[in-house]
């Protein structure tokens, strides 16, 4: 198990998202100091994976709720994506600062493509990187679409990490929440980061949220975060994790268009 990493993906903020991250900080005070939004129940639950608990698993993770579930990594303290003031309870529950962006969980590249903005270049590499490590532990940060995306996840740098899990109950959870879901790693900022349902509860106990309890994962450190910049034929690394510099050079370099690319580690 992995310490999470701190403030990695917050690179490259502008003048302009520092202010507006500010705003933003001081407009959720009250949130902050707030209680749980009442959406029917104010404890942690803790679920297994039968159909008919992930179905309510799905349905709290649409009315706005919590709910935290098993990737092949660790751990995810998930909320609808779409929906700002559930990912804003991300932040309060995991006691996270909001410059720290959120990454969203999807299903496949298509999912992810209606997410974000990019050109027909980056579209090229994202959708060459998918194939061969998606699903996976490989999160993949790009512009976002701020028409479908609240600004808070990206913590206003206007880029959205986003990857497709391997693990059966993060996809089955996806697909039946008919939704993204932002989540990062299921324990308080700075806490060793969760392979267990226990490991969540032990962080969260008496939280509002749902703990689907799927065993342990199967890696126990969080997914390689990588920034594509086609602009120069580049690839940066922000975080390393579960697939290694290695393994995405290697495919790189199975391919002439993608050869000349750069990887770096940052």
């Amino acid at each position: 198990r992995g310490k999470e990493t701190k403030g990695r993906m917050s690179a490259n903020i502008s003048t302009k998202s520092i202010k507006y991250g500010s705003s933003l900080i001081k407009n959720l005070k009250s949130f902050y100091r707030s209680s749980y939004p009442k959406i029917g129940m104010q404890h942690t639950t803790k679920l297994t994976t039968s159909n008919d608990d992930l179905t309510k698993a799905a349905e709290y993770l649409r009315s706005g709720g919590l709910v935290s579930f098993p990737t092949e990594t660790v751990y995810g303290l998930g909320a609808d994506a779409f929906n700002e003031d559930a990912v804003a309870s991300i932040y309060k529950a995991k006691q996270r600062p909001l410059t720290d962006p959120v990454i969203v969980h999807v299903l496949d590249f298509e999912q992810a493509l209606d997410l974000v903005k990019i050109d027909n270049a980056t579209k090229e590499l994202y959708q060459f990187l998918t194939e061969k490590f998606w699903p996976g532990p490989l999160t993949i940060i790009t512009p976002y679409n701020d028409e479908k995306l609240p600004a808070i996840l990206t913590a206003q740098t206007g880029y959205i990490g986003i990857r497709s899990p391997q693990h059966n109950i993060a996809r089955k959870l996806i697909e039946m929440s008919e939704r993204p879901i932002g989540a990062p790693s299921a324990n308080l900022y700075g806490h060793v980061s969760p392979t267990t349902a226990d490991h969540v509860i032990n962080d969260f106990d008496g939280k509002t949220m749902m703990v689907v309890d799927g065993g342990k994962c199967n890696f126990g450190i969080e997914s390689t975060v990588i920034k594509l910049h086609p602009e120069d034929q580049s690839i940066k690394i922000l975080r390393k994790g579960s697939i290694s510099e290695l393994q995405i050079k290697n495919h790189l370099q199975s391919d002439e268009r993608f050869a000349q690319t750069t990887l770096e580690a940052v």
